[in-house]
């Protein structure tokens, strides 16, 4: 198992498309869960608001395909 941090600071006081202002690691982590089909745990829980905790158990198609789809769900953004 390998595990992964990701810096979701930069998602921080963006609107999801259908959505309110993303304002913390849990509404990042909620968002891609929704948008995507993506399992992340919020950094909160590590005390690292601002981060998420990826793991990366599956095989590799399944992998390309979830990074793929958290790429697309985060490139929908809007500004706020």
């Amino acid at each position: 198992t390998l595990y992964s941090f990701w810096d979701v600071r930069a998602c921080f006081g963006r609107r999801a498309p259908e959505g309110g202002p993303l304002e913390s690691s849990d509404d990042v982590a909620r968002y891609l869960l929704d948008a995507a089909g993506v399992v992340t745990a919020s950094g909160r829980g590590f005390e690292q608001d601002g981060f998420l905790r990826v793991t990366f158990t599956a095989p590799d198609d399944e992998l390309a395909a979830g990074l793929a789809a958290a790429g697309q769900a985060l490139a929908r953004l809007e500004a706020a």
